[in-house]
This record gives C-alpha cells, structure tokens and sequence, in this order.
C-alpha cells in the first residue's frame, strides 16, 4: 500500500470519527470492494489492492494506539516498529523525557541521551506474535479438518545489559471447524514469542490464525450469515414457463440435491431456498445448518425458429395485429446499463453477492420458495 494514502479517505471517513463510524465504514467498503463482487475479469487486480487497502486503513484507525502514531506521522510505515519501541520504553524505571538533564542523579551513565539512543539501536525487537494465514477450499470448511502446521519461535532473553535470541520450532495442529468464517481468527494463546527478563518470563505473545477462504466456482456464503449458501442458476425461458424440470446440483458434501420444479413458473427475481443444505456448523455436539438459495437467471435465446414461433403462438393463442405506424413515434430496445448512463444512477451495492435473508425474502416482484430436503 502506498505509505502516502490517506487512511481517513481509503475508509471515506472523517479524522474525527470514532470507532463505530469507522467499523461501519470499514463493512460497507470491504463489502463494496471484496474481490468476488468483482464482475470485470480485467479489473480483478484493482479490487485485490482496493480491498487490502480498505484492511490495512481498518487494522490501523480501529487501534487507538496504532492510530495516534499514523496521526502524528501521517505514514503507515515503521508504524509496528515506532510502537514496539513505546512499549519497550514502558519498561525502563523513568515515565518519561522532560526534565531528563536535571533529574537523573550524577554520574548517571546516559548523559546526553547518546548512550540511550545507541542502547536503543542495539536492543533485540520483539513481535508478540506470530501470525500465519491459511487458505483453505470451501469444501475443507464445510467439513473441518486439522492441519500440521510448524512454527518458528523466537526467545528473547535480557539480563542486565546481556541480550541473546534463539529460534525453536514446534509442530502444532490447527483445528478448523466446520463453518469457520472466512476472515475468522483462530487464537493460540501463550504459544507465541517469548521474551524474558532477568530469567524471568516478562511477556508471551499468541498464535494467531487467520483463514483466507478460496473462491468456489458454484457456491458462495452470505457476508452477514455465512452458514448461508446460495449460487446462481441458469434456466431457458421456457424452462421457466412451462415448469416441469428437476433443478439438479451437487453439495459441498457431496451428496446430489434434487428437486422437481413440477409446474411452477419461474417469475424474474424466483429464489429458490433448500432448508438444511448450506455449511454446518457444530456447536457443543449439536449441529446447525444453513440454506441454500438457488438465485434462477432466465436466458432468453437470441432468435427463435419457426416452429418454435408456431408452438408458441398456439400456446397463447396468439393473435396477430395488423402492424401499423402510430403517429411518428420511434421506439429502440435497449438495455439497463444503458439506461443507467443516461440516468447517471450507480449500480445497487446490495446485489446478490452480498445478499442475505431479509433480502432474499418476499418483496416485489421476487418470491422465494423453499424446499425441505
């Protein structure tokens, strides 16, 4: 990211604004800019950096002390290393600078503060931390699974003005449960970085795992319930008039999920919801599943042949009007991106990537059915 963006407009915020506004804020842009709503295969790098800025501003306005450095900087670099060395003058027997010539005790060994900076320069940094992301295949969530993971810990010791640093590794298991969200943390905690003083522990970090879900070609999870599932799924258009078929497809669990559509007409805007067939989550041995909502895009053909058009028109018992001209009006078919330029409107945010249940429910226009299965 560019230590020159500003935080504040990445987010749209204001400088002032306090934790819920930038929480807001941070949902409504990650929501607009996550790379799966991107629609334009030639814009897929824009939305990867737009979104990792949006996580980064986020990261940094939402932690008081994180932010009080970028505000005095201005910049997102040396943020992690400006702030590990408060933390380490914290730990030194003076609260502060002022009155630092007067009041230490003669013969004091800093003097003019250049033993401190050098002493400053040679100190050990210490990360807390230590931090992994895993991508895992929606699939691997759905049914959960532990991972072999090695880390390396750093140990760092202090004792007096004797500083050493020694590394070891450790084989951990990383369990994932079925239904994890993606961007859900997992916390090891006290299984980080050590560091002591004097023999003594003084401070021990975390494990913290972070899982990265990898897009599915089919399915994708509702951001506000993601137990939810839903996709979309193409129909003819006579499909959708005459009914009669069986909506075939199959499951993260490998299981087939059939339903017959008997003779129901398909509206534009139909969502179809399957109870019970969306990720499972296992709760203290008591297991919850989401739905599936099945989003039906009906295709017109280009062009029809005649017998279609006889079958047709028999159907509807159609009758053909002598055509004629009225008055001199013109007409054009166009299509709603073009209307849209003309009206200079934005597209809907809410589309149906970001769709959850109060969305899918019954409005105008829309219906939603649903099958138990």
């Amino acid at each position: 990211m560019d230590s020159n963006k500003n935080l504040y407009e990445v987010l749209d915020v204001q400088k002032n604004a306090d934790e819920a506004e930038i929480k807001k804020a941070y949902k409504k842009m990650a929501s607009k800019w996550h790379p799966d709503k991107c629609q334009e295969p030639t814009r897929k790098e824009e939305y990867d950096e737009k979104f990792k800025q949006i996580g980064q501003a986020h990261e940094i306005l939402i932690d008081p002390k994180k932010r009080e450095i970028y505000d005095q900087t201005n910049s997102v670099d040396n943020i992690e290393d400006i702030l590990r060395q408060k933390e380490a003058m914290n730990g030194f027997p003076f609260s502060g600078f002022s009155g630092m010539s007067s009041g230490f005790p003669p013969g004091f060994p800093f003097g003019n503060m250049g033993g401190f900076h050098n002493m400053q320069q040679n100190t050990v940094r210490f990360t807390p931390d230590i931090v992994i992301g895993i991508r895992l295949k929606l699939e691997e969530i759905y049914n959960g699974k532990i991972l072999k993971q090695v880390i390396t810990r750093t140990i760092i010791k202090l004792n007096g003005s004797a500083q050493t640093k020694e590394t070891e590794n450790e084989e951990i298991d990383i369990i994932i449960k079925p239904g994890i969200g993606n961007g859900q943390k997992i916390v090891h905690r006290g299984a980080g970085n050590k560091l002591f003083k004097d023999n003594k522990v003084f401070k021990v970090g975390n494990i913290i795992i972070t899982v990265d879900e990898i897009a599915h070609n089919v399915f994708k999870r509702s951001p506000l319930q993601p137990l939810h599932l839903y996709m979309n799924q193409q129909i003819s258009v006579f499909q959708a008039l005459l009914g009669n078929f069986d909506f075939i497809t199959t499951g993260l669990n490998k299981d087939k999920i059939i339903v017959d559509m008997g003779n129901q007409i398909i509206k534009p805007g139909t969502v179809l919801c399957i109870h019970k067939k969306g990720m499972m989550q296992n709760n203290n041995c008591d297991e919850t599943y989401g739905n599936l909502y099945v989003i039906f895009d009906i295709e017109f053909p280009n062009q029809l042949t005649d017998s279609q058009r006889t079958v047709l028109k028999t159907i509807t018992d159609y009758v053909e009007t002598k055509k004629k001209k009225l008055y001199d009006t013109t007409w054009e078919i166009t299509n709603t991106e073009h209307l849209q330029k003309i009206l200079n409107t934005d597209e809907r945010e809410d589309n149906n990537n970001g769709m959850d249940e109060q969305y899918m429910g019954s409005g105008p226009g829309q219906s939603v059915q649903c099958n138990q299965q």
